[in-house]
Order: C-alpha cells, then sequence, then structure tokens
C-alpha cells in the first residue's frame, strides 16, 4: 500500500514528473545520457508488460523500441500533470499492442479483446482478494501461468497494478477507461487467478490469499 500524507503526498510525485519531463525534453534533443538514462529506468518494466501482453511474447522486442521512438519523435505528448512517464509509456504500449493483434491476431485473439467484463459488479474493496504476497518460490511458475491465462483485458490490468505498481486512475488512463471497469477487471482477474491456484493458496483467519510478486 503506498499510503502518504499531508503536503507530501501529491509534491514529491509531481516534482519527479517535472524532472523526467526535462529529461524526455533533453533526450529528444539529441542528449544520449538522457535518453540512457529514461531507458535504464523504464526499459525492463515495459517490455515486460508488452512481453505479457502478446502472444507468446511476438514482436515485443520491436514494440518496446517503438514506444521509446515514439516519446522521442513526441516529447510533447507526455503531460507530468495527468499522469507519471511509465503510465504514459504503458499507454502508448498498449496501443501498439492492440494495434498488432488486429493486424496479425488469429479471430479467437481479436474477439477476447472486448468490453463483456466491464459490467461486473463489485462487493467492494473489502471483497477483492488482495495480492499482497505471491505464493513461496517453488510455484511462482503456476502463478505466472495463470496470469498468462486471463483474457486480455483482465491480464493488462493486473500486470499494470500488481506488476508496474499504477494506480486505479493511472490504469484507467492506459486502458482508456473509468476506475470503475478498472475495478471490474481486476476483481475479475483476481478471482480467476485464485480459482486456478486453489489447490495451493493457503488462506489465514481473513481469508486473504498469499501470493508473492514473480518478476519472470
Amino acid at each position: 500500500m503506498r499510503e502518504l500524507r499531508g503536503v507530501n503526498r501529491i509534491a514529491p510525485a509531481q516534482d519527479s514528473r517535472e524532472s523526467e519531463n526535462r529529461l524526455i525534453l533533453d533526450a529528444a534533443s539529441g542528449d544520449v545520457t538522457a535518453f540512457a538514462e529514461i531507458y535504464r529506468r523504464y526499459r525492463d518494466r515495459l517490455y515486460g508488460f508488452i512481453y505479457r501482453m502478446t502472444p507468446a511474447g511476438a514482436y515485443a522486442e520491436d514494440l518496446t523500441h517503438d514506444v521509446f521512438l515514439t516519446l522521442l519523435e513526441h516529447p510533447e505528448r507526455y503531460d507530468p500533470a495527468k499522469g507519471s512517464l511509465l503510465t504514459f509509456l504503458c499507454a502508448i504500449a498498449r496501443c501498439r499492442v492492440v494495434d498488432q493483434i488486429r493486424k496479425n491476431g488469429t479471430r479467437a485473439e481479436k474477439e477476447l479483446w472486448t468490453d463483456e467484463d466491464a459490467m461486473i459488479p463489485l462487493g467492494g474493496e473489502a471483497a477483492i482478494t488482495p495480492f499482497d504476497k505471491l505464493l513461496k518460490a517453488e510455484i511462482e511458475d503456476l502463478v505466472v501461468k495463470a496470469v498468462m491465462a486471463l483474457p486480455p483485458l483482465q491480464r493488462e490490468t493486473l500486470l499494470l497494478r500488481e506488476y508496474e505498481g499504477l494506480s486505479y486512475e493511472e490504469i484507467a488512463l492506459v486502458v482508456k477507461g473509468s476506475v470503475g471497469i478498472v475495478k471490474a477487471r481486476l476483481y475479475r482477474a483476481r478471482q480467476l487467478v485464485a480459482a486456478r491456484l486453489a489447490p495451493l493458496i493457503n488462506t489465514n483467519g481473513e481469508h486473504e490469499y498469499e501470493l508473492r510478486k514473480s518478476r519472470a
């Protein structure tokens, strides 16, 4: 949980975004060092997101490069007031993934990119299974497989929340949806993963699932 108090809740994040914005402008002007810093900060996280969202990781490397190229060619599109640079990069990546699937994906893959789960009723935050920890190291591979088996709209929401640490509002910007839709997809994703891992999950008195994040 990212709980901040007082005036420091917003100011540090905004300062960081302004600093990143300066890096972007410098990189777009030909500053190799500035670009290298941006690439160092976000390449692995961005690649991981794209890899998990593309069929068998196809064209993940190319799309990752394309996202950074877009940032360099159109630095003015990034608005620090609207969200973090990671949010912006994930939004571009998401568009590229959808475009590739629409062009090259199978009919089944294309049909999965629907909004059919957007209106799943929510029981409130207390009813959502928390992903505070992942299962022990020996079943990490099963967790990854369970996440990868999710429908793409649910998978991307879970990845952005649990792996990239974006807020509901930031995820809504990435997927171009409402916070309500984000929560609905996340709820459904967690339920599906929990059901797949049910034989391996330990619950405590409060019925909280213990899962440990996988960086695979």
